[in-house]
């Protein structure tokens, strides 16, 4: 990416702090963005990881009047870039649920007083009416919202306050937002920008490669010599590394391998005690254990600036995850190694799983007619007792039913009520009601879940023939995001 000095006409009046700050100069995306903010434009900024994404907004908070609220998905993501900001002087915190009562209280009157320049929250945080209520007390100067490509991502599924966000800031804000990603299609731009309600936002698109990640594909024949190469890989390199792998089973194997190999090894996954999770990551941080064998719950918010390796040990899910990956290798500047080891099989069976995770249209639809009787001679039904009908009138196992449950859960056809306790053996039952009786509705929300899993196989597909491709990597990536 091409660098500039500070322009006369970005009206830096604080010039010398950001100098100290250790910004002597800016990237091309960055005035242009930076700009955008002064200009009281919205504007969606699209720039490789460890590119420098965060002094787009950084930067103006120190230049305009009143809070900058960030929204961020990760509580480590939020504490790294707090600590790098306060050893830079800049007046940061974080409200999260790590932090006791009295500490969120403290918080709070700092804000209030404007004593914080930039308050980094979950979007779980800004769907508190009670928080809310809060900030319109406060001069916010700018909103800005990172890893935006969870709006899209998440909202649609495990994290629906993502979605939500548009709405939670009309609550108390109406000034610029700008938000911000390593990874979005020209699809995903336009979904960003109106789930996000961006007003004719600038659109900053830097260069979406960094030159000192190496990449390179290795197709296996079998699954012997898939790690074998991956082994011969890994022992060829030096420094620090990930390893990343589709499964817990798969991480458990590498990293047994690598010890025998005499390497320091250890792995990360969510089967792991978070005792050990944090240990494994705190090791890693320091230098004390050389290579990291993990699922992607080893993500967002891991910022070790000379990890010299990243590979994968399986095909990820999308040129998207497999991009922010790769992207936490070189954020020193650094040569580094990011190596693809597969076989054909991983994506049928990527693509087995995609469709395994999504319900089924037919079970979706006998269930809802179930539902539609029951409902229609009682307000409430326990959910157990519902979970167990469908699971007889369909004829499916109970992971089906239970995952077309959270679907109706969800998508607000079904809301579970408050619970209640039956007096004779004290225990919890749920009961809810159906809230969407219109047929037309839920065929909506079924074309709208075959989208997604649509989606998703494309993105799957994409990698796979990135894998395969015999252009450069650069080359095919540059083309997917334009």
């Amino acid at each position: 990416m091409e660098e500039v000095s500070f322009s006369q006409n970005l009206g830096l009046s604080r010039e010398g702090r950001l100098k100290n700050l250790g910004i002597h100069s800016l990237y091309s995306f960055q005035e242009e963005a930076i700009k955008s903010v002064l200009s009281n434009h919205d504007s969606l900024v699209i720039a490789p990881t460890s590119g420098g994404k965060s002094m787009c907004y950084v930067v103006p908070s120190l230049v305009r009047d009143g809070l900058t609220l960030v929204i961020s998905p990760l509580i480590s993501l939020m504490r790294d870039q707090i600590r790098e900001l306060r050893e830079k002087g800049v007046p940061s915190t974080s409200l999260d649920s790590m932090r006791s009562p009295e500490e969120k209280q403290l918080t709070m009157k700092q804000v209030q007083e404007g004593q914080i320049k930039l308050l980094f929250v979950s979007p779980e945080r800004l769907a508190l009416p009670s928080f809310r209520s809060q900030l319109a007390k406060v001069e916010i100067g700018l909103v800005a919202i990172d890893e935006a490509h969870c709006v899209n991502q998440w909202g649609q599924d495990f994290r629906p306050e993502y979605a939500k966000i548009s709405s939670y800031l009309k609550d108390f804000y109406k000034g610029p937002k700008i938000a911000l990603t390593a990874t979005a299609t020209a699809d995903d731009r336009e979904k960003i920008i109106d789930l996000l309600n961006l007003d004719q936002p600038d659109v900053v698109l830097a260069e979406n490669t960094r030159s000192n990640l190496k990449t390179k594909f290795f197709r296996a024949k079998n699954q012997g010599e898939h790690l074998n190469l991956l082994l011969q890989g890994v022992l060829s390199a030096s420094g620090s590394g990930v390893v990343y792998c589709a499964t817990r089973k798969l991480c458990e194997e590498i990293t047994s391998m690598l010890r025998s190999a005499g390497l320091s090894a250890s792995s990360y996954h969510a089967g792991l005690h978070p005792d050990r999770r944090e240990l494994v990551y705190r090791e890693f941080m320091s230098g004390d254990s050389t290579i990291i064998v993990a699922t992607k719950a080893f993500g967002m918010g891991i910022n070790k600036r000379d990890i010299r390796f990243v590979f994968h040990a399986s095909l990820p899910e999308s040129i998207e995850e497999y991009c922010q990956e790769i992207g936490r290798a070189g954020r020193d500047g650094d040569d580094a190694r990011c190596y693809l080891f597969y076989v054909a099989r991983d994506y049928h069976i990527k693509k087995y799983m995609i469709d395994k995770s999504f319900p089924k249209q037919g079970v979706i639809w006998a269930a809802y007619q179930l539902i539609e009787e029951l409902f229609s001679f009682t307000q409430t039904v326990n959910e157990i007792e519902l979970e167990s009908q469908i699971k007889s009138s369909c004829g499916r196992n109970s992971d089906e039913v239970r995952q077309v449950l959270e679907f109706f859960f969800r998508e607000n056809v079904l809301r579970r009520l408050e619970l209640v306790r039956d007096s004779w053996s004290d225990q919890g039952i749920d009961v809810m009601v159906a809230i969407n009786s219109k047929k037309q509705s839920l065929k909506s929300l079924c074309e709208s879940l075959e989208c997604r899993k649509e989606g998703k196989l494309s993105r799957l597909k994409s990698m796979y023939e990135l894998a395969k491709t015999e252009e450069s990597a650069e080359s095919y990536i540059t083309k997917y995001f334009s």
